[in-house]
């Protein structure tokens, strides 16, 4: 019964071990991404923006059939 709980212990040292050397890469991801956020949130909210959107390149609408559980 004493190997259970030491088999558990080293499980968890070694996910806490895991997380810890992931640790770095997750916060330079954090920073680069809080970047590209405020720049995209100041590019959307400048005054006097302009936005064109082509009808074109908008993907054609969902025609299927019409389909309820009621009676029409």
């Amino acid at each position: 019964m004493a190997k259970k709980p030491d088999i558990l212990l080293i499980a968890l040292g070694a996910i806490v071990a895991a997380g810890l050397a992931f640790l770095p890469a997750a916060a330079e991801q954090s920073s680069d991404l809080k970047d590209a956020l405020a720049q995209n949130f100041l590019a959307e909210h400048e005054i006097g923006r302009r936005f064109h959107v082509d009808p074109n390149d908008l993907p054609a609408p969902k025609t299927g059939p019409i389909v309820a559980d009621r009676s029409l």
